[in-house]
């Protein structure tokens, strides 16, 4: 006959095989609460890596504002010293008038061409050509180089290339050709 068993025992079973079950669970390492806790854990690791990431994009960002700013800056003390009308009807005279200061009476000056900027919208690049004839009563040729290099003493004007001719009896010759370009508003 099968052997009853009361429900004393039962409990007492049942305590038996919970204590065993919660001390195998706790020799794996699969507690309920640890396994939340782990997760919660990686999540919070996840988190501050997030976080140090952010600061240092935010830190970044900061950086580049201030640069900008100082750009910014830089531009407006370029633009102070350069008038609001097209270029084509005041660099040639400013050009003009700083060899002149130099001893270089006669330059030619003309526009080669203008392209827009896409970077910087309402602004141009211009390229302008200067043809130096041989000049009466300039020492040589290397002061009216000199003179047009320190053209690019303005911020907005460099020198693109420079050829020299030997100098020539004939007339109507250049002894310098000189390729400039201007950023400058439109």
């Amino acid at each position: 006959m099968p052997m009853a068993i009361s429900s004393g025992r039962w409990a007492v079973i049942a305590g038996v095989l919970s204590v065993l079950a919660a001390g195998i669970t706790f020799r794996l390492g699969i507690s309920p609460n640890w396994k939340a806790q782990a997760e919660l854990s990686r999540e919070l690791n996840v988190l501050k890596t997030q976080l140090n990431i952010a600061r240092e994009e935010l830190s970044q960002i900061k950086h580049e504002e201030q640069e900008l700013a100082r750009a910014r800056i830089s531009l407006e003390r370029l633009l102070a010293d350069t008038p609001t009308d097209p270029s084509i009807t005041w660099l040639p005279g400013r050009m003009k008038t700083h060899l002149a200061s130099h001893g270089v009476e006669r330059v030619d000056i003309r526009l080669n061409t203008r392209l827009e900027d896409r970077t910087l919208p309402g602004y141009e690049r211009c390229f302008w050509h200067l043809s130096l004839p041989r000049q009466p009563g300039l020492r040589k040729m290397t002061e009216a180089l000199l003179a047009v290099a320190q053209l690019e003493q303005d911020d907005f004007i460099k020198i693109v290339d420079v050829s020299l001719h030997s100098e020539t009896q004939e007339p109507g010759w250049s002894a310098a050709e000189i390729n400039v370009m201007a950023f400058v508003r439109k």
